[in-house]
């Protein structure tokens, strides 16, 4: 019977070719609509009525609520924990290029105009801080950056889920959630990356705004274009790389239209007009990002002549050069490749995160029947392409941090689609209940390091490396020195009080020696009538320098060679340990005092002990 009727289909469609010749029942050209409309036939209504209702009629439901319970308790603690951690040379330099720009404005300082990283990385988010610290007078400088950085980490979260959530559902939001919260180096760095992380958001923003856009085509709103427009810009402010937006944005807009419109009806006037439309609308976006670098000196120079295409490799000139350890030998951080953002995934990024991008590829057919394929390929260009564009040229360090944290949001819900993918494939109660149980299991241990270890968060290794113990000696441990401060304020707090005198009868600080960064500096300013810091590394101090306390780093001098040149008289008071590895030392000099004149050092007598 079913062939009769398809034979019968057949001989009438043949029909209505040789009567309507002109193909008058084929797919016609989609017209393009600048509207403010509603679409329907997308998710992203759903999850505006969504957010805010309160329902149990679905078992999704409940995964809603954990993710809203989970945003709550972020939006707390991470500020807390930002207020805990150390600085870093990066942000230093970034903090000064901040107060450069800002004595440009407000002082008329050329200064700015003379750093070349400047014109490539103008760190608008840096200089707003800086903004604000100044007009408000705020001493705290560094702990009001990371607070600014935790709450840009909070967004990208809730950014996240928002986009797993439009994909999927509120189970695969709140996956997502969870991976971003369980990632120690994302979450470190987020407390004292103000280039970076906020670069990442926006990276974000406008990748999910793209998306919008792709699910509202034909329709496309004035509010869609004004909020690409301005996430684009705000990427740009802060480094060069944001102009690459705009290759994404021509890209999938003109991929859309083609999986829109029948291929036939190319030479078409219909098809050619809504095409130019389509092409005269993205070119306006693109004006108004290159107007509006010109015009806000010193962002005009050079970079506003960059092409999307090359914004990612433009985005690795004039940055510092450095030396650090890996893979067990010290090289120089302009003489890497894009490998290195790869490698440095493979020993940083959680297994639970690896496991889930593998699964994703495996089970690519019905993640894509979920998701469309032009949103998948939208995941995958954006992924794929910053690192495909450093091929040819050198990768230096801090270009590596960038694209690893640009990406990192956009792998964590690849992963987190992964696991859905394979959740609905299988589609078994108690199979899935096995597979949500492996995925606590993996869970386990980057959350312990993120909630034990709060303010050492970029000392995490993965399983693949073997932790922390496996990497000493091979990767530099904590090269952003994030447990400077509480080593700084476990000084304050357990030395004794000043015993030194001059001549004059005056008290004399003590003296404090560090292989450190500046940051010392920082959290030790309120106590210079105690302290007298000097900056010597450790490996070839004077032995004619007198000194009562030596602030040591792991990444300056290892465990051995603090022990190598420890003498009889000096004694470790305190050590900061991760996983049972010493990262930081107070060495105390004991100094045997005949008189306490200038220049002599404090007895042994209120020395104090605490290993931790």
């Amino acid at each position: 019977m079913s062939l009769i009727n398809n034979l019968n289909s057949a001989i009438d469609q043949l029909f209505r070719k040789i009567k309507y010749p002109i193909n008058v029942f084929e797919k016609e050209v989609t017209d393009i609509k600048i509207s403010n409309e509603n679409i329907k036939r997308y998710r992203f209504q759903k999850l505006k009525k969504d957010f805010f209702s309160i329902s149990l009629k679905s078992k999704d439901d409940s995964y809603k609520y954990l993710f809203y319970i989970l945003m709550v308790v972020l939006l707390f603690f991470l500020p807390i924990w930002s207020l805990r951690t150390g600085i870093s040379d990066a942000e230093i330099a970034a903090q000064k290029q901040a107060e450069a720009l800002y004595n440009y404005y407000a002082h008329h300082d050329q200064t700015i105009t003379t750093l070349s990283e400047a014109k490539h990385h103008p760190q608008f988010v840096d200089f707003i801080c800086c903004c604000i610290t100044q007009w408000f007078h705020i001493d705290s400088v560094y702990h009001f950056r990371h607070l600014v950085g935790s709450l840009f980490a909070w967004f990208i979260i809730v950014l996240a889920g928002s986009f797993l959530m439009n994909l999927f559902h509120w189970r695969t939001a709140f996956f997502g959630a969870i991976f971003l919260f369980i990632s120690p180096h994302f979450i470190g760095q987020s407390f004292g990356n103000l280039v970076d992380i906020p670069f990442a958001f926006f990276y974000l923003l406008t990748l999910y705004h793209t998306y919008i856009l792709l699910c509202e085509f034909p329709i496309i709103k004035w509010k869609r274009l004004l909020l690409i427009t301005l996430s684009i810009i705000a990427a740009t402010y802060i480094h060069s790389g944001g102009y690459v937006l705009l290759h994404y944005l021509y890209l999938f807009t003109i991929l859309i239209f083609l999986v829109r419109n029948p291929i036939k009806k190319i030479f078409t006037k219909q098809y050619v007009k809504n095409f130019l439309f389509l092409l005269t609308i993205i070119t306006g976006v693109t004006v108004v990002v290159y107007i509006f670098n010109l015009i806000i000196p010193p962002f005009s120079h050079p970079k506003t002549g960059i092409l999307p295409a090359y914004a990612i490799a433009d985005s690795t000139l004039y940055q510092k050069v450095i030396s650090f350890l890996w893979r067990g030998h010290i090289v120089s951080s302009d003489s890497l490749s894009w490998k290195f953002i790869l490698q440095k995934m493979q020993i940083t990024v959680p297994l639970i995160i690896i496991i889930g991008t593998i699964i994703h590829i495996l089970f690519l057919r019905s993640v894509i029947k979920e998701v469309h394929f032009i949103n998948e390929l939208l995941i995958i260009v954006a992924l794929i392409y910053p690192l495909w564009s450093l091929q040819g040229s050198s990768c230096n360090l801090g270009t590596g941090w960038s694209i690893y944290l640009m990406s990192y949001p956009l792998l964590v819900i690849y992963a987190a689609a992964g696991y859905e993918g394979i959740l609905q494939k299988v589609d078994d109660r108690y199979t899935n209940v096995v597979i949500v149980g492996a995925i606590i299991l993996l869970i386990i241990m980057p959350l312990r390091h993120t909630l034990l270890y709060t303010n050492s968060l970029g000392t995490y290794f993965n399983e693949i490396s073997g932790g922390i113990r496996n990497a000493q000696g091979k990767y530099a441990i904590d090269p952003g020195e994030s447990c400077n401060q509480r080593v700084c304020n476990w000084l304050i707090a357990h030395t004794p009080a000043l015993i030194y005198v001059d001549t004059n009868g005056h008290y004399l600080p003590y003296v404090v020696a560090t292989n450190g960064n500046d940051g010392c500096d920082y959290f030790l300013r309120h106590s210079t009538s105690k302290f007298q810091l000097l900056h010597a590394d450790w490996n070839t101090l004077d032995t004619n320098l007198l000194w009562d306390y030596y602030i040591s780093f792991i990444d300056q001098a290892s465990e051995t060679e603090i022990q190598q040149k420890l003498l009889p008289q000096d004694t470790i008071l305190y050590q900061i340990k991760v996983e049972k590895q010493p990262i930081a030392h107070i060495i105390k000099r004991n100094y045997q005092i005949d008189t306490l004149i200038f220049g002599d050092s404090p007895s042994t007598s209120d020395s104090l002990i605490a290993i931790e």
